[in-house]
């Protein structure tokens, strides 16, 4: 975890194109996702989370426009009001370092998809173009560009206190089902321990090298979900989807540190993402 891996910077999640054997190498998926509304380490957290996830999916992330952040906003007229994540972060230096990660503007993002007629309403295909085709949000109330990202994009309800967001080892179907399978043997006994609780894991963590099932019985442990829900699948829809919107509202919240929500098949993979987010 605290090692400085060269070889850190070639790595490519087994979701990238480059990486699926049924995804031509060109194709380009997106993320974007919602600012959180409080203050500046609940946005940095979910900024954080956001960051892992566009990685271990193989998708570009898309920056939110600039916007107010509360208590960063109470300056004296001629200082800045609008902030970015690129104003606390050299996402762009950390793009071009990195080979499985890319980042751009929201603005980029509309020129070059949404104005070319490229997205859809998700469900119906029917081309949609940003509201009034307003392609700069810098600054702007961002509520009707934010609603116009939730139609054309897959946003799935993921609730970190009820699920853990599971990324499968490979882009072949099994690995999906291996996940689903662990799990209800884990939550039905059948993979002979007792149900997972928080007492059984302090002072006691599970290695991080651990079988695919220990570290889930540790991740899942304070998950509030429903037994069959307490993983929160990337499965082929959402792999095959070209964007995913992660919303921020009163039932969808990423407030929470990315190793506490995303789950990886594969603990390489996971101690990577620790490495980079440090």
């Amino acid at each position: 975890f605290w090692s400085d891996i060269p070889s850190d910077a070639d790595y490519l999640s087994p979701m990238h194109p480059l990486n699926d054997p049924y995804t031509p190498d060109d194709t380009e998926r997106f993320l974007t996702f919602e600012p959180d509304h409080g203050g500046w380490n609940n946005i940095r957290m979910a900024m954080e989370t956001a960051l892992v996830m566009s990685h271990a999916m193989g998708r570009t992330l898309v920056l939110p426009p600039e916007q107010k952040i509360y208590l960063l906003q109470n300056g004296k007229n001629s200082e800045k009001k609008d902030f970015g994540f690129n104003d606390f972060f050299h996402l762009d230096a950390i793009s071009v370092e990195h080979k499985g990660f890319k980042v751009i503007t929201m603005e980029e993002f509309l020129v070059r998809e949404a104005m070319q007629g490229k997205m859809v309403e998700y469900g119906t295909n029917a081309t949609l173009y940003p509201p009034n085709k307003q392609i700069s949000w810098d600054g702007a109330h961002t509520k009707p560009l934010f609603d116009y990202l939730r139609k054309i994009g897959n946003t799935p309800h993921w609730e970190p206190w009820d699920c853990a967001l599971a990324i499968p080892s490979s882009t072949e179907p099994d690995a999906v089902e291996e996940l689903k399978t662990t799990l209800q043997s884990i939550m039905d006994g059948s993979y002979g321990k007792p149900k997972p609780t928080l007492q059984e894991f302090n002072s006691n963590p599970t290695p991080v090298d651990a079988p695919m099932a220990e570290r889930m019985r540790e991740m899942v442990a304070d998950k509030q979900g429903e037994d069959d829900e307490r993983l929160c699948l990337y499965d082929k829809p959402l792999q095959e989807a070209k964007l995913i919107h992660i919303k921020s509202d009163d039932e969808t919240r990423l407030l929470t540190h990315f190793y506490a929500f995303i789950f990886f098949a594969d603990w390489k993979q996971d101690l990577w993402s620790k490495r980079f987010v440090r």
